[in-house]
């Protein structure tokens, strides 16, 4: 498994769910080595819950050496971000190792076949792929198309599309990242796989938490500060809930490039005691926000999915999204504006609060929806599609591009 973030190293969902998949493969006898952005040339061999959760890494060596001989040589990091390097700093490190370090991969770490996770992947996968012959699955979370709210890097376009023809297999987190796929980079349909996200509950932590004054109404934005995710729309709304009702506390939680410009935007119009910029949360911070809050609203103006969303609902929070938001493939009551009707969503929070059982209806409505899409039932089609590649061996779509 490739991937540029992994739990608890990560800035948003691609962290948790490469966490989640990896958790649950282990659990059917699957094993799992995991290669991340890391200063030192080492990977993270995953047979138990232990190791996924201790992430102990295990050092490439020079010289032959048999795996138990260089799990000895395994150290433990107690910080690991002073030891991998941090998305969060580096925006999206592209994975890279030299030439000696894929022949080590491909010569002492036994792999069947190669799962990578997005664009920055890409490079590593094709190589490993074309040395050890072994198949490759594209697992696209976002697409540059997404990610950029339009045609966005051209050299990442470029990444993705050699990614999408030389994989054996696309999986795609919701039918609408599988459409664009086959609009905008010409990959036929019959090689793309949806496999929706789903909730994990071992990302959380078990802790008692006490509710705030349930007199304040909170909602709640969780994700990166991107043009992408739709933060200043969510600040439109607050102010315009705000400016009718200064019972409403609004928390945005993330970070991103545009975290200085929302805080000024929030002091200059003297909203702060409403609205909290609260920065990236732990999980421990993330549990205690989802506990004592009464809506999400995620106004992305593309949104391949949605995990934050759903891991909110597993706590009871009501979920309002934009129309272009993956997640709503998998639940389609959840409430759905186009990202730009302020008047519409902040209507719609003032409403839901003016009766009570409607409100409890909705929130047992989002638990069930969240505990109802686990990871435990949806491990299974990986599994399947795992299976499919290593029976079909290579299967050249190219033709079909």
């Amino acid at each position: 498994m490739l991937s540029t973030e992994f739990y608890p190293i990560m800035s948003g969902g691609l962290g948790i769910v490469c966490y989640s998949l990896a958790k649950n493969l282990v659990k059917r006898g699957i094993s799992v080595n995991l290669l991340l952005p890391t200063k030192q040339p080492v990977y993270f061999p995953m047979e138990t819950s232990e190791d996924i959760d201790e992430l102990n890494p295990v050092y490439f060596n020079s010289y032959k050496k048999s795996k138990s001989e260089l799990r000895n040589k395994s150290k433990n990091i107690g910080e690991l971000s002073n030891f991998m390097i941090s998305p969060v700093e580096y925006d999206y490190p592209e994975i890279n190792f030299t030439t000696v370090e894929i022949d080590e991969i491909i010569s002492y770490i036994p792999f069947d076949l190669i799962h990578a996770n997005d664009w920055a992947t890409v490079r590593v996968a094709l190589k490993l792929k074309k040395i050890s012959k072994k198949p490759f699955l594209f697992h696209i979370h976002s697409t540059e198309f997404e990610r950029a709210c339009g045609y966005g890097n051209p050299e990442i376009h470029s990444i993705e599309l050699l990614g999408l023809r030389e994989s054996d297999y696309i999986i795609t987190v919701s039918k609408t990242t599988k459409e664009i796929i086959n609009k905008y980079y010409g990959i036929n349909n019959s090689k793309i796989v949806v496999i929706y996200n789903a909730y994990e509950p071992s990302t959380f932590p078990q802790i008692s938490i006490k509710r705030m004054d349930s007199n304040i109404r909170t909602v709640i934005f969780v994700g990166r500060l991107t043009v992408q995710k739709g933060p200043f729309y969510f600040l439109e709304i607050a102010k315009k809930v705000i400016d009718n009702d200064k019972n409403f506390k609004f928390i945005i939680a993330g970070d991103g490039d545009l975290k200085d410009e929302l805080k000024e935007s929030i002091l200059r119009r003297n909203l702060q005691n409403n609205i909290k910029l609260v920065g990236f949360l732990s999980r421990e911070e993330l549990a205690y926000l989802f506990s004592n809050a009464d809506i999400i609203i995620l106004p992305s103006i593309y949104e391949p999915f949605g995990i934050g969303v759903l891991e909110a609902m597993n706590f009871g929070v009501i979920p309002i999204v934009s129309k272009k938001s993956g997640i709503l493939e998998i639940a389609r009551w959840i409430p759905s504006y186009d990202y730009w009707d302020i008047n519409g969503i902040a209507s719609y929070v003032k409403e839901i609060f003016k009766n009570k059982n409607f409100f409890k209806r909705y929130s047992k409505k989002a638990m069930r929806t969240a505990r109802h899409n686990s990871w435990n039932r949806r491990i299974k089609n990986f599994i399947k599609i795992y299976e499919l590649t290593l029976k079909t061996g290579f299967c050249h779509f190219e033709r079909n591009v």
